[in-house]
Order: structure tokens, then sequence, then C-alpha cells
């Protein structure tokens, strides 16, 4: 996964211009992912993590590109949302892989409920909030990577992100090995036959 992302890091700087189409910088937004039955099946949960991400736009863009089961959980639940979406609030329709690994590698701080984009955070050495009770990736907790967020205070969820934005962990530690995992695959398999 970690050499995946790297190769694929490069080439999405070569081929994509996702953040000048969004009049974006890169480390001057937060990239934000939502689809878990969790939080979009449960209307009090989603409310909390939108208003979250609300108020982080209020000091720094946020880019959501919207899957649609909460496209379609959102637009449902329309009269029941309490706040009403900041101009900073960048709200796309879903990207591809090139686009989204363009806009994860440059982000700020990304709050996530998904476990692919947690970990790719990280192998692009950005802060990550998971918007769960749990993760699968409890070492990225203990290296300071991930955080798992409060899920009942969109102020509390707002200031994560805000200190994640401001903060980067200091550990570069690397547990994943370096990103030449096919290379050591294929010469073992060499030297074996």
């Amino acid at each position: 996964m970690y050499d995946a992302a790297l190769f694929y890091a490069a080439k999405a700087e070569e081929k994509t211009g996702i953040l000048d189409t969004l009049g974006l910088k890169g480390g001057k937004y937060v990239l934000a992912t939502i689809h878990r039955a969790e939080n979009v099946d449960q209307l009090e949960r989603l409310i909390v993590i939108m208003e979250a991400l609300n108020a982080v736009a209020r000091q720094i863009p946020v880019v959501l590109p919207l899957h649609p089961r909460t496209r379609a959980r959102l637009h449902a639940s329309r009269s029941s949302c309490r706040c009403k979406p900041h101009t900073s609030l960048i709200v796309i329709d879903p990207v591809g892989s090139l686009e989204m690994t363009a806009l994860e590698k440059n982000a700020a701080a990304i709050p996530t409920d998904c476990g692919g984009v947690q970990k790719e955070a990280f192998f692009h050495e950005i802060p990550c909030i998971t918007l769960r009770s749990e993760t699968e990736w409890i070492e990225l907790v203990r290296l300071g990577w991930n955080a798992l967020a409060p899920m009942d205070s969109g102020e509390a969820i707002a200031a994560q992100i805000t200190a994640a934005v401001h903060c980067k962990p200091a550990s570069r530690e690397k547990p994943y090995v370096e990103g030449n995992s096919a290379a050591r695959t294929l010469e073992t398999l060499t030297k074996c036959c």
C-alpha cells in the first residue's frame, strides 16, 4: 500500500490540476471525507460532523468530496440541519484516485471516517482525525499521526481538526518499511528461483 501511495503521488502531481481548479494552495486547506453508515445513517451524528466542518471552514477552506450516500442523506434531512454551509466549505462531487491523491498529499489535515484515507494521510505525512470511535490503524494513533474524534461535540471535533492543521506530529517512525516492498519481494523471489 505504501509503495502504491508513493507511486501515485508522483503521478498525481504530473496529471491532475485539481488544486488549481478549486483555487487551492498546498497546505492551506483541510480535506474531509464522510461515508460510513455509522456517521451518515445517524442524522444527529452527521449534523455534528457537518457543524464541525463548517466551523473549521470559517478559519481555513474545507474540501468535501461528497460521497453519494452522504449527499442523499444530507438532501433528505435538509430541514433538520442547523447550520448553513460556510462559503469556504467546498462541497464537490467524488473525485478519481489521482485527484484524491493530490488533494490528500497537499492538505493541511484530513478528517475522515475512511480506513484507507487514514493510512494514505500517514503516507503523505498529513495529520488525520478519524471521525469514528475506533480505527484499524492503532499504530498511527500511537505515533501521533492519527487521532480519534469525540463524536458527541461539533466544537470538540472542530478544535481537534484546527489543532492538527497547526501542529504536525514529531514522530518520523516508519512502521511500513520504506516504500520499496515490491522491489524487495521481487529480489527475494529472484534469489529463490
